[in-house]
């Protein structure tokens, strides 16, 4: 048999005993050891987790070792930013800031012209009073007319043809009947004022008649003297009391006149509560708030007073609403709201279909920003009022058109002020009304017709101020010239009195917007003095205080203003962005949320909103506001938003791109911020996503191969890593220079940073610096070193040139002392900063590293003048730079 079939038998035999013995039970069985219990020891105290300190470890152990790592990504920049929108003045009368933002939250325009220029139709500019006037009023020749002198004198007319001009001088002269009474009569010249002769005596045959001047003290007189003393002129002597408390700011004798009138009246006609209403309305009108509150109190049936008016009947009072309608505007006019609410109510639960009290009550409701509330009230009250032409129908709809205001309602609130004005003519309510639908249109948006119901409004009644004071927001919302603007503003803060805080501010507001930033201010400051919490005031010392970075004070105003109106979109949106700049972004986040909510079509928000939500890492919600921006004038802000965006995601591709888009759409405007901010950070993050970080703590026993140790270690003494540092000790055979150095492509090079000690027993200079060298020549090098005096000097050298500097600092043996090169390239040429210590050594161009070749290298160096003993050592080394 031959050898191989031998062979080949023996392994099948051997392949067979093995199969059989692996898969046979009983061999198992016989080989396998006896089965022993093991006994586990139990467990305790031993934490299941267990925190493993990696501080101090010197690198992730997680991470692959690396001689370079990338840098981290960038921190987020935020694109340049216009200046918020910011509210418009708002009118009078006045919706309440909660929907000031709906069409005021605007970015205005340059008004034209200047403040100073008032330009008339023609085309002349009114540089004086005069401007209007001809030129006889101009130069003040204008002869007296008969109606001029009926105004001023008194007169006497002795015949047809002789009438003569003066003073009547009797003590009883309102008593005198013409042609039974003698007149003693002091004859004036008309032309000059001057008296003429002594006083005349005329005898009732020696007149034909006389007139009193037409002067208001003259009418009080004649007028209160011709009422008739009877209880069937009551409705007269009503009216009359009603004129002279019309009359009593112009003559302070009309009121002391209404006075006694009423109190006549009552006692004619003391079972009529009209008699008694009317003395009311003139002790509140002269401020005899005690005396009308009890008056109105013994009539209601409360003892308000111990000595009750004689002739009040409160059985037959009380059982009307009039007295305590009465008694709830005192209590309003004393700030004494619930109480006055109170009375109110229970007028209104008589029902004796008064509407007085329906109106009070619905002005007191929206007052207090319960304008829904008041609607019906009012409603009521207008269905109850006849005629429509009386005074009160007319202050009702007054009431019902500033309640629709008060809930945002403007085109209800333009028919209620249109109905007043239809029907009221000329009636003092009448401009009201026409205030009121000026202000509908106004905040609207609709400026120009708001600009043209003021201008009607003015030809109707003159120069009101209120009616000013809407001409002038309206034409510098519709853009009209800046000097009728600020003449229309300052007329109305001028006549308007202590109510003239609305007007300053209107006017501080466009006064800043045209530049007059110390003028503006002023005023706003004379607004807030007159009305310490006008909304609209302390929204622009808010507003101006953030842009001055006055953050505290505008937080201030700001939650001042959110405390009374938490729906105002404009706020909420200022305080958002004033808790953005103060680093607060989660409180900054709530407050955009609300802004947006309430202002849904304001872009800016919804921007600032996306911005701060990136600077929160929360990319994916900051996408999502900011695809709500659809303001075409934010889009290139959004543009570069959306490339940070990516950026922040990781996606640096994606955020170039987006950056690129936008040049692109710019490229026609190179000089736009966001094209030139698009630009740099697009430059910036592709460069940072090459640059890398390479360190060297120096934890081995021989040098990184990067280094060069030798070529410039020529004098004796070799640098060789000893205890975790680059060292240079020993003794230098002959006067010279040991150098350790690292080189790069100069190219590359970003920034160097080190940590350098010299030692005790080293002699002359040593230190760091970086140097420009091509095939070992030098062109450029910055080197800071410790001099003999152990003092921190600087050395440049450039070329052929150099120069010197010297720190405030002493080099203490074994200290470590840091130094850091950083090298801007964005500027031309690339600007060296270098800093030692926390101290900056140097900063200043270097025009030899704009295109350099050859390399940068990083040295460690120690010079003796003589063969002396060296000891310098470098640490914790860190090179950034671009890697190829």
């Amino acid at each position: 048999m031959k050898r191989e079939q031998i062979l080949l038998l023996v392994v099948l035999l051997l392949l067979a005993l093995m199969s059989w013995s692996l898969f046979s039970d009983e061999g198992v069985a016989r080989v396998r050891p006896g089965v022993r219990s093991m006994e586990l020891p139990r467990a305790g105290g031993v934490e299941v987790v267990v925190d493993f300190d990696l501080e101090d470890s010197s690198r992730d152990v997680f991470r692959e070792p690396r001689e370079t790592e990338p840098l981290e990504p960038l921190p987020l920049v935020l694109p340049p930013l216009e200046a918020m929108a910011t509210l418009l003045p708002p009118p009078i009368p006045d919706s309440g800031a909660d929907y000031w933002s709906r069409h005021l939250l605007l970015t205005p325009g340059p008004l034209p012209g200047d403040i100073n220029e008032l330009v008339t139709e023609d085309g002349v500019t009114e540089d004086s009073e005069y401007a209007s006037l001809d030129e006889s009023q101009a130069s003040g020749t204008l002869e007296s007319s008969e109606e001029d002198l009926l105004k001023l004198y008194d007169s006497v007319r002795i015949n047809g043809l002789d009438q003569r001009w003066g003073r009547i001088l009797n003590d009883d002269r309102y008593s005198l009947i013409s042609g039974s009474s003698d007149l003693v009569f002091q004859e004036v010249d008309p032309a000059t004022g001057s008296d003429r002769f002594s006083p005349s005596h005329f005898a009732p045959e020696n007149y034909v008649s006389f007139r009193f001047a037409d002067t208001l003290r003259n009418q009080i007189e004649i007028r209160v003297r011709a009422l008739p003393q009877s209880s069937g002129s009551i409705e007269n002597r009503l009216e009359s009391i009603a004129w002279l408390l019309d009359q009593g700011h112009a003559d302070s004798l009309a009121f002391t006149r209404a006075e006694s009138v009423a109190e006549k009246t009552t006692e004619l006609s003391g079972e009529d509560i009209q008699t008694w209403l009317a003395l009311g309305d003139v002790w509140e009108r002269t401020f005899k708030w005690d005396r009308a509150f009890s008056l109105y109190a013994g009539m209601a049936g409360i003892q308000a007073s111990r000595t009750p008016l004689k002739g009040i009947q409160p059985q037959v009072f009380a059982r009307s609403s009039a007295p305590r309608a009465r008694l709830g505007r005192i209590l309003e006019r004393l700030g004494m709201d619930s109480e006055a609410e109170t009375q109110y109510r229970s007028g209104v639960d008589l029902s004796d279909g008064n509407p007085e009290v329906l109106q009070l009550l619905g002005r007191l409701l929206t007052r207090t920003g319960r304008a829904m509330e008041a609607i019906p009230l009012l409603q009521q009250a207008d269905r109850q009022y006849r005629p429509r032409r009386a005074p009160g129908a007319l202050a009702n709809g007054v009431a019902l058109g500033e309640a629709y205001l008060a809930v945002g309602d403007f085109e209800s609130a333009a028919q209620a002020f249109g109905e007043v004005q239809r029907t009221g003519g000329a009636a003092a309510q009448v401009l009201d009304a026409s205030a009121g639908g000026a202000a509908s249109a106004y905040l609207s948006g609709q400026f120009s017709d708001a600009l043209s119901q003021a201008n009607d409004a003015i030809e109707i009644f003159g120069a009101d101020w209120k009616l000013l004071y809407m001409r002038g927001i309206a034409a510098a919302a519709n853009g009209e010239p800046a000097g009728e603007v600020v003449r229309d503003l300052r007329a109305a803060s001028k006549s308007a009195g202590l109510d003239a805080a609305p007007a300053l501010a209107a006017l501080a507001f466009w006064l800043n917007s045209l530049g007059h930033d110390e003028d503006a201010q002023e005023k706003l400051d004379e607004a807030l003095k007159l009305s310490p919490k006008l909304p609209y005031a302390r929204y622009l010392r808010a507003r101006w205080a953030r842009e001055n970075h006055d953050l505290s004070s505008a937080n201030e105003d700001l939650r001042f203003l959110i405390s009374y109106f938490p729906r105002c979109g404009a706020v909420l949106g200022e305080l958002a962005w004033l808790l953005n700049q103060e680093g607060r972004h989660a409180l900054a986040e709530v407050a955009f949320r609300r802004a947006v909510g309430e202002a849904p079509e304001w872009g800016d928000a919804s921007l600032r909103r996306g911005l701060n939500l990136l600077q929160l890492n929360q990319v994916e919600e900051a996408r999502v506001s900011l695809s709500q921006v659809e303001d075409s004038n934010l889009e290139n802000a959004r543009q570069n938003a959306l490339a940070w965006a990516a950026y922040l995601e990781g996606d640096v591709q994606a955020a170039v791109g987006e950056f690129a888009l936008l040049q692109d759409n710019l490229r026609s405007q190179e000089e736009h911020p966001q094209a030139v901010f698009a630009d740099t950070w697009q430059r910036r993050i592709q460069e940072r996503s090459s640059t890398v970080r390479w360190t060297d703590d120096f934890n081995g026993q021989i040098p990184r191969p990067q280094w060069d140790v030798r070529t410039a270690a020529r004098n004796g003494v070799e640098p060789r890593v000893r205890g975790g540092s680059l060292r240079i000790a020993g003794t230098h055979a002959k006067a010279g220079e040991t150098r350790a150095f690292r080189a790069l492509r100069a190219l590359s090079f970003r920034s160097a940073s080190c940590l350098w000690t010299v030692g005790n027993g080293h002699r002359g200079e040593a230190g760091v610096g970086i140097a420009l060298e091509s095939r070992r020549r030098r062109s450029w090098g910055f080197q800071v070193f410790r001099a003999h005096d152990s003092g921190i000097r600087w050395k440049l050298t450039s070329g052929a040139k150099g120069k010197m500097g010297e720190l405030n600092q002493q080099v203490i043996p074994g200290q470590l002392v840091e130094v850091r090169f950083a090298l801007d390239r964005e500027v031309s040429p690339p600007e060296l900063v270098v800093w030692v210590g926390q101290e900056e050594a140097y900063r200043g161009p270097e025009p030899r590293l704009k295109t350099p070749t050859g390399d940068i290298i990083l040295e460690l160096f120690a010079n003796t003048v003589n063969a002396l003993p060296v000891d310098v050592a470098l640490d914790q080394t860190e090179l950034v730079y671009i890697q190829e």
